[in-house]
This record gives structure tokens, sequence and C-alpha cells, in this order.
């Protein structure tokens, strides 16, 4: 790298760095420290962890927004003030935190409302309305603004799909949820971009909106909807309950113990076993692991943590992939040439 890096920049980008272990930082933070003497380059989509910015690095965060990159689409369509939208602008990114997701959802929430318009191929702002509406949100953000204007109706049940999951299947809607949906209910969460139609899905727009909702909702409501949704998918088919093994997997997940004692450990272990083989199948080994963990509590079968040291190390975490195959090892002495 040394050599390469007298002629040529260097640039380090890091996929999925909000998956990095303490591990893998400091095998990154020696290979900066060794190369401190030249200027590196960090692309990270992610907040990269706070040790690396002590080094020589510039980093550049793939979801921020500058106002100079906002200033370049408005500058050359409009004829109104330059001083005036910077002005509006800086307080749009303020508000978003400089966040990309959350800055597009205010840009688009203004033209929704109609204080910013395009016409005739010129933008137009409505100024002092834009800085009234923006100061209004208080403490609230953009996604809990939005959520604060949805009806009764439509946030009820954007609060049972935010615990379905991210991805919620249309043709098992109608046996999950406790009331019949409303095409204009639909229509209202599409229009405020919480939710989209992906053909056979319904989707949120965004894991953050999801996550914002549940965040609202009392600890005592999220378990009986888990519990209410937990019992419904366990009384499908064994065919049905194969395909929808990683949806009862999550629910299993956020029940209480107390209601988990209705089952027996068998039970619980086949969910978790069904869960585990089915996310590794489709390479979401992130899931994977933590239904393996969580079927690990009720079987000291040495193959179970074998799996789950194999997922580990599928994702980088070498060294807790290596204490875990030496536990699988340790757990069988008569077996340890297949270990």
């Amino acid at each position: 790298m040394n050599k390469y890096s007298h002629n040529r920049p260097l640039i380090i980008c890091v996929d999925d760095i909000q998956w990095v272990n303490k591990t893998e930082i400091n095998d990154l933070i020696t290979v900066i420290r060794e190369l401190n003497n030249i200027k590196i380059i960090l692309i990270s989509h992610f907040e990269p962890n706070k040790n690396l910015i002590n080094f020589n690095v510039e980093i550049i965060k793939l979801d921020r927004l500058t106002l100079e990159d906002l200033m370049k689409i408005f500058n050359q369509s409009t004829n109104v003030n330059h001083d005036e939208i910077e002005k509006v602008l800086k307080i749009i990114i303020k508000i978003g935190n400089e966040n990309m997701l959350h800055t597009q959802r205010i840009l688009n929430y203004l033209k929704k409302k109609k204080l910013i318009i395009f016409n005739q191929g010129q933008w137009i702002f409505e100024f002092d309305t834009i800085i009234n509406t923006l100061q209004s949100f208080g403490s609230n953000s953009i996604i809990e603004q939005e959520l604060n204007e949805l009806n009764k109706d439509s946030y009820k049940l954007i609060m049972e799909l935010s615990l379905i999951g991210q991805i919620i299947r249309k043709r098992l809607l109608k046996e999950l949820i406790s009331s019949t949906i409303n095409p204009t209910i639909l229509n209202e969460l599409s229009d405020h971009d919480i939710l989209i139609d992906s053909g056979d899905n319904f989707e949120f727009k965004h894991a953050q909106i999801r996550f914002t909702i549940i965040e609202t909702i009392l600890t005592e409501e999220q378990q009986n909807i888990h519990k209410n949704y937990l019992s419904k998918l366990l009384s499908k088919t064994d065919e049905m309950r194969e395909e929808l093994a990683v949806d009862i997997a999550y629910h299993t997940n956020n029940v209480s113990k107390d209601f988990l004692k209705n089952f027996n450990h068998e039970k619980i272990m086949s969910i978790y076993d069904r869960a585990a083989k089915t996310a590794k199948h489709q390479g979401n080994y992130i899931e994977a692991i933590k239904f393996y963990e969580q079927k690990i509590k009720y079987t000291d079968n040495w193959n179970d943590t074998l799996d789950l040291g194999i997922c580990l190390e599928l994702v980088g975490n070498i060294s807790s992939a290596e204490k875990t195959m030496l536990n699988a090892l340790n757990q069988n002495d008569s077996d340890k040439q297949k270990v």
C-alpha cells in the first residue's frame, strides 16, 4: 500500500461499516497508523468509528448532504433571490440533520404543501411560509411530523404493519391484522411516502420510518400484537409455516418469556431451527446468527454451534467465529474429526 500510494491516491472503501466489529476496526486503524504519512480517503455510507477520525483521513459520508449539493439543484433553475434560497436550504439541512433521507422527505413535504413549486422551468419558493412551517416542527423529525398528520385509522394500520415487518405479504394481511383495510388508507400512506406497493408485498419506504413508528408503541401493546401474530402464524399448515419460518421466529423473539411457557422446548427449538436454516439459505447471515443464538439456548447440539460459527465467519466476524467453532469442538469429544 505504501508503495502504491506514492504514485496514486489511496482510497479505502468499507462496505457495510455499520456491521464492523471492534477487532475489524482495530485492524483498519493498524493499517491507517502504518500509512499515516500519506493521505487516505475513507468512503463510508454510514458514520465511521470515531477512533478513525484521529488519523490523517479524509472522511466522505455518502449519506450526508451539504448546502453546496442543494444549491446546485436550485441555482440554475430559479430566478428568486440567491440569499433567500440559501437561507431556506440551510434550515432544511439543519432540520434534516444533513441526512439525505430526511432532507429529501422535507423537500417532498414542502412540495406537497405547494410551498415549493416548479413551474415553466423555474422553482418558486414561498419563503416566509416555508420558514414558519419548518419552525412549527419543533423537536419533531420530518417522519414524526408526517405520522402526526395521518388520520386515526391510518395510524392504527401502519402501527400494526410496523410490527409485522419491513416487508408485508399482501396475501397474509387479511388474516393477520385486526380490521379490514380501506383503500383510502393505503392511498394516504402512499401519499405520505410511508408505504409503497411492490406487487405481491407492501414495503416501508425506509426502515427508519418503521423504527420511528415502533418507538411510539407501548411495550404492552407491542406484546399483545406480537402474541396475536404468532398465534395466527402457528395455526397455518406445515407447508405455510415453512415459508413463514423467519416471520414466526421474529415474533417469537418479541413475545415475553411468560408467553413462551405455553410452548415446550422442542416447539421453540423447531421455530428457531427453521428460521436459522431459511435465513442462511437466503444468504441473510445476520438474521441466521440471531436465530442460531436463540436455538442454542434450548439445545446443546454441537452442529448448531458449528453452523453459528460458519455464519459468523461469513459476515467477517472471524474472532467470534473461531471461539464458537472451538466451543463446538469441546461440545462433542467423540466426534472431533467431523467438527
